[in-house]
């Protein structure tokens, strides 16, 4: 794949088995952190992510300040977290902690907000804290994951792509978030207004406790490569996994299936099975590529393309996000179901 040349600065794959991470490093840090630089270079770079999937960039940014400000001549619209999962707190503007959860947990690989029929197309890491070890945002290319996991399990694949996925979350005392802090919702009718507005069914079972399905395509095609995406979280949603998050977080975990409070199906409410979702895991593990963080990197992650992750880590750390350019998972322009696609080929 021939490399995109930037002004200023030198740029080169992370390694040659991982070409999917494009490292940018800057030679004139004075010329190459300015908003201006990133307008002159603003198609190269989405042009890049679009082929790659990651970018890189080290030498540029001075703050987070600065960060957000060159993102914003970079990417479109800022998207806010609502409906999200994991537990976030406002740094400054558009810019958010990457998660507020605790150093000890491994957060698995995934697609940003894949159980939303809304999803962020960039996404965009900035170290303000590098921490002594571990912490790092590992990546893993969905194009090659989805390819490995159709020659592990095609059947699954099969269904995945047929049935789509069904996510059920308890607002309970199970949660490590509570449907006001996911929602940004003060009541009842406020909720079910965003609830609505997002295409979420919804039951109250008790005056708190509330109890969400969302139906979410599970394979999607690159628009670019035509390559197949298995853009679903499934393996964080199943049983296995919210047992870690919440041992990690100290949240009893309910016997009672229907109490948990994260739960993933095929989109018709029949099971998937555990040994698929164990392959998930170790899919991930084996291509997941952890750069490790030096302070004022940051870092633009296709969402459609790339998943994400964190590392387990030694405090102090501080890395933040912001979320960019809202993608209706159906549209074509971005990246639709591959069935879809294939209906029309």
């Amino acid at each position: 794949m021939k490399l995109p040349r930037f002004g200023d600065a030198t740029t080169r794959p992370w390694d040659e088995k991982n070409g999917f991470v494009l490292f940018v490093e800057a030679d004139k840090p004075s010329h190459c952190g300015t908003s201006e630089w990133f307008a002159e270079h603003r198609q190269e770079i989405r042009d890049a992510l679009d082929r790659f999937g990651v970018v890189f960039f080290r030498g540029f940014a001075d703050s987070s300040h600065r960060f957000e400000s060159m993102i914003d001549t970079i990417a479109g619209e800022p998207l806010s977290y609502v409906g999200g999962v994991t537990p976030r707190s406002s740094v400054h503007g558009t810019v958010f902690t990457a998660t507020d959860a605790p150093p000890d947990l491994k957060i698995v690989q995934h697609h940003e907000m894949s159980y939303h029929r809304h999803t962020p197309r960039y996404l965009c890491f900035y170290c303000e804290v590098a921490p002594p070890e571990g912490g790092a945002t590992p990546v893993t290319d969905g194009r090659r994951f989805g390819r490995t996991m159709a020659s592990l399990d095609p059947r699954v694949m099969r269904d995945l792509e047929e049935k789509g996925a069904l996510f059920i979350r308890n607002y309970n005392e199970a949660n490590m978030k509570g449907w006001r802090a996911a929602w940004y919702a003060s009541d009842r009718s406020e909720v079910e207004q965003k609830l609505h507005e997002a295409g979420v069914e919804w039951e109250w079972l008790t005056d708190e406790w509330l109890r969400t399905r969302q139906r979410q395509p599970a394979i999607l095609r690159d628009p670019v490569s035509e390559a197949r995406v298995l853009f679903s979280c499934l393996h964080l949603w199943h049983r296995s996994y919210v047992a870690t998050m919440n041992a990690s977080t100290g949240v009893p975990l309910p016997e009672d299936p229907a109490k948990q409070p994260y739960a993933t199906f095929f989109g018709d409410g029949s099971a998937i099975p555990d040994e698929f979702i164990s392959l998930m895991h170790a899919t991930y593990d084996e291509q997941a590529v952890a750069i490790p963080y030096e302070q004022n990197d940051f870092m633009i992650v296709h969402n459609l393309l790339a998943t994400h992750g964190r590392q387990a880590y030694v405090p102090p750390r501080k890395v933040y996000v912001t979320m960019r350019e809202k993608v209706q998972l159906t549209d074509a322009p971005f990246c639709q179901p591959a069935k879809e696609k294939r209906s029309h080929e």
